[in-house]
């Protein structure tokens, strides 16, 4: 029945080159707490953990262990007996606001001895009360043991520095042999990817679908994504197709903050070339072959793609992803054109234009990035957030017009996904317009007055309505795009010499706490305010 179940695939009996795992935990740490130890370890770099136990009163120098792993094991265990995981958990959360925190209710720690054995011990009791309380520490250590057992089946954080995970495939769909078939193309799935993982660069890369969930839309991937610290989820569903079972592939990509300045590669991505695969063939794991094949060859220079940009080598995802076009042109002269083909196009634009900034030759990349979205949108002109990379383009290229016209398309586009944001993406785009064209016509500090100062006003709204659109705690990308709103109208109240206005709008961009290059930026402006009489 092995091949029924999903895992990393293995060579030899050897852990793959592309895994990194953890150490072992202390047998006696109770589940939750060893998850929250992984989490802490796969979120925080071993000084970045001493840091985060010093801010929650816990001494870094009494934690043992000098490793990542078993600090961070370490202070999960420290923060429940000393009663400060609230503050471990909050700091965390504070560090690292896209991570899932959450843990179940533990009970309360024992007056002794915790940090040498955490699991408390009833005492022999003697009256009522001492019964009383025996009685609720069994049914506390029964929700502990459900809550184990609950945990236990939740996925496990990945540690490589590019994690895919392949979600459970949706089986809804079959009348028959639904989930050991749902096991077979999930297993198949991981092993495509992963036969196929980029050896071209030094980042390390794990794919798994061990205990991962169904997921059925693009907030559960992100939901996934997060609680696994996966860059890429692959999920979908299955249906009977004659004789074939077909598996429908989509994508989540959760890059953290990676070129976020450069916009779109974030969020869902609907890649529906479909795998097809008869029952003996998943039964045998045969590799794919024809049409599966091909699409399968498409599908993996993608992900090859996403993985060099991860890893900040552009040139090797630059050649990745023309393979991907190019794998995606010769499928649909081939076969049939399929749905959601425009991310390809998408993407290849967005690492061009990443090249263009780290080359010499920027116009020709520029130019090659804008042919790709231009086709991304010939195949779908409602293609929201082909609009708002189209506009960028134009903007970096100096088409100020074009692009202003391109966001005010982009903003009218009806039926947009929410998490594509293409709405506030617009509005941030119109007001890097009217900005760069105040610098234009008011290049140094003065008042604002007539056509200039409508220009200004403008700006104002449009990264006015940003903000508005963020709220008072917002989650990245929205939390960049806020940072950068706030940094922006700064910019122009400097330029209209309203140094307080200015001098307020920089203060509030660093409490968004985005890092740099964000920060250094605001220093830069910063000391060049004129400075206020007391």
């Amino acid at each position: 029945m092995s091949r029924f179940t999903s895992a990393v695939t293995e060579q030899g009996g050897q852990p793959s080159r592309h895994r990194r795992r953890f150490g072992h935990a202390r047998p006696n740490l109770q589940p939750p707490l060893r998850d929250l130890g992984e989490r802490l370890a796969a979120a925080f770099s071993l000084e970045e953990l001493r840091d985060l136990a010093f801010t929650a009163a816990i001494e870094p120098e009494s934690v043992p262990d000098d490793t990542r792993q078993q600090f961070a094991l370490g202070l999960a265990r420290a923060g429940w007996c000393r009663g400060r995981l609230g503050e471990v958990l909050a700091e965390a959360a504070r560090q690292r606001p896209t991570r899932d925190w959450t843990i179940p209710a533990l009970p309360d720690p024992p007056a002794e001895g915790c940090e040498e054995d955490p699991l408390p011990r009833p005492s022999v009791f003697g009256d009522s009360r001492q019964v009383a309380t025996f009685v609720l520490l069994l049914l506390a250590a029964a929700a502990v043991v459900a809550a184990g057992v609950w945990w236990a089946g939740r996925p496990r954080p990945m540690t490589a520095d590019f994690n895919i995970a392949v979600a459970a495939v949706d089986v809804a769909a079959l009348d028959t042999d639904a989930e050991a078939i749902g096991q077979m193309l999930q297993q198949q799935v991981v092993a495509i990817v992963e036969g196929q993982l980029p050896d071209d660069t030094t980042a390390t890369t794990a794919v798994s679908g061990e205990r991962m969930p169904v997921v059925g839309d693009a907030t559960a991937a992100k939901r996934l994504a997060e609680q696994v610290n996966a860059q890429l989820v692959i999920y979908g569903s299955a249906e009977a197709a004659g004789d074939t079972i077909r598996y429908t592939p989509r994508f989540y990509v959760l890059l953290d903050t990676v070129q976020a300045d450069v916009g779109e590669m974030q969020g869902d991505a609907s890649l529906e070339a479909p795998l097809s695969f008869t029952l003996p063939e998943l039964l045998e794991a045969t590799p794919p072959t024809g049409r599966t094949a091909a699409a399968a060859g498409l599908l993996t220079s993608f992900v090859r793609a996403l993985v060099n940009v991860a890893g900040d080598d552009i040139p090797a995802a630059r050649r990745h992803i023309d393979t991907a076009v190019a794998q995606t042109e010769r499928y649909v002269n081939t076969y049939e054109p399929f749905a959601g083909r425009e991310v390809v196009y998408l993407f290849a634009s967005h690492i061009a234009r990443i090249q263009a900034y780290e080359s010499p030759d920027r116009e020709a990349h520029l130019a090659a990035a804008q042919g790709h979205v231009e086709q991304a949108l010939k195949i779908n002109p409602n293609y929201g957030r082909g609009a708002i990379a189209l506009g960028n383009l134009q903007f970096d290229r100096g088409d100020l017009f074009g692009a202003r016209q391109t966001y005010l398309t982009a903003a009218a586009l009806p039926n947009q996904p929410p998490d594509a944001l293409v709405g506030v993406k617009a509005a941030q785009g119109l007001g890097n317009v009217h900005l760069r064209q105040l610098i234009g016509v008011q290049p140094t500090p003065g008042p604002c007055l007539d056509e200039v100062r409508r220009l200004a006003d403008a700006g104002l709204a449009h990264y006015s309505a940003v903000i508005a659109a963020a709220g008072p705690e917002p989650d990245t990308p929205l939390r960049d795009l806020a940072a950068r709103a706030t940094f922006y109208r700064g910019e122009i109240h400097q330029l209209c010499a309203e140094v307080e206005a200015a001098a307020l709008d920089y203060a509030a961009a660093l409490e968004f706490d985005t890092g740099p290059p964000l920060v250094d930026e605001i220093a830069t402006m910063q000391a060049t305010l004129p400075r206020q009489e007391e």
